[in-house]
Parts: C-alpha cells; sequence; structure tokens
C-alpha cells in the first residue's frame, strides 16, 4: 500500500473507515500513481493521506473536473502544490468549486490572485459560495474595503461573518479604528482586541 507501514495504514482507516470498502483499482491505486506523480514518497503519502483522506474515494469524475478547475486557474500538472489544492477540496462539490471561482472573478481577481490566495490559504476554494458572497459584499460595501486586500490575508473569508467580522468591524468603528488591517483586525486574541478598543475610546474622548 504505497509503501506505508501497517500502523499508518491503520491510522489511515481509523480516520476514513470507508477505505476499506473503496476499490483498489478503480480507485486506491489510480490516486497513490497520482500522488506519486506529484512528488509525495510515502511519508508525504502518508501525511497527505491523513489530513484528506476522502481524496481516496474521489470518483474519477469528481477528481478530473476539480483537477481541471485548479490547472485553470494556474496549478501545474504533477506538483504538490497541485496535490495539496486537491486535498483542500475533496469536501466541496464540483458545483461549488466552479462558482466559488467565478465569484471571485465577478469581483475582479484574475485567476493568478485566486491561485494566490489558494496557495496561501488553501481553503478559499472550497467555501460556501453563498456564504462568501455575502462576506464579499460586506467586505467591499459596508467596510470600505479593495478586494485586493484579500491577497493579504485571504484566511479572512473563513471567519464567521455574523460571529466575528461584523462584531470587531463595528466595534473598531466606535474607535475610530476602520483603518486596520484585516489580519490584525480579526486575529488578535479577544482580550487583546477588547483591551485596544477600550484605549483607543479613551484617547478619543
Amino acid at each position: 500500500f504505497a509503501g506505508l507501514t501497517s500502523e499508518q495504514v491503520f491510522k489511515i482507516v481509523y480516520v476514513f473507515p470507508n477505505v476499506i470498502s473503496t476499490s483498489k483499482e478503480r480507485k486506491l491505486r489510480p490516486r497513490l500513481e497520482f500522488l506519486k506523480e506529484c512528488g509525495f514518497d510515502s511519508p508525504g503519502i502518508f501525511k497527505f493521506l491523513s489530513k484528506a483522506p476522502l481524496f481516496l474515494a474521489l470518483s474519477e469524475d469528481n477528481l478530473s473536473h476539480k483537477l481541471g478547475l485548479l490547472v485553470k486557474i494556474g496549478y501545474k500538472h504533477r506538483t504538490k502544490e497541485l496535490a495539496f489544492a486537491m486535498g483542500a477540496v475533496t469536501r466541496t462539490s464540483s458545483d461549488n468549486m466552479q462558482r466559488v471561482i467565478g465569484l471571485y472573478s465577478s469581483y475582479g481577481l484574475s485567476f493568478e490572485d485566486i491561485l494566490a490566495m489558494s496557495t496561501k490559504h488553501p481553503q478559499v476554494l472550497q467555501y460556501n459560495h453563498t456564504s462568501l458572497e455575502e462576506k464579499l459584499e460586506y467586505l467591499i460595501e459596508y467596510m470600505g474595503r479593495e478586494v485586493d486586500e484579500l491577497l493579504a490575508f485571504p484566511a479572512f473569508l473563513g471567519y464567521k461573518l455574523d460571529g466575528r467580522i461584523k462584531h470587531r468591524y463595528e466595534e473598531k468603528l466606535k474607535s475610530r479604528g476602520e483603518n486596520m488591517s484585516l489580519n490584525k483586525l480579526l486575529t488578535v486574541s479577544a482580550e487583546r482586541f477588547s483591551k485596544s478598543s477600550a484605549d483607543r475610546i479613551e484617547m478619543v474622548c
């Protein structure tokens, strides 16, 4: 099994029991060959499958469609980067992935931009396109930010709109701190964020 030890195989089965019933000839062998072609050795294959075990169960159509989309935005064939991107989108549908790429494009992001974002934060291609559109709209229409800011901090798209983004932005508005970077706005701890906002309000007063 791709040079994996019995212990490694057991760990993969533990996180993804369905691998036992997955066709060896139709799915397992071709998927493992794909990873080898992308430059993975046995330890690398184990690490990859530990994080993205569903990759082994992808249908040929699903795999082909997603690979086509990844190559379309700029990923190169037979590279680890392509494999990592493939691992990141195993949990989303091909249709959602296509809609997500189309959404980014409609906001002015080029394929090169989308590639840069997904290389930095692979999850940007698997988010639900509906919730993603709400975040993009809020970022541009309400926060007055440029879509290009996502190139520096694509992880913005992974935060909850109501639970984190709106709350922190509205708090910063009160303390006149609306120009803070997206990264700093969302990643500082709740304690530091509260203290920073309180201090700024004090200075303003």
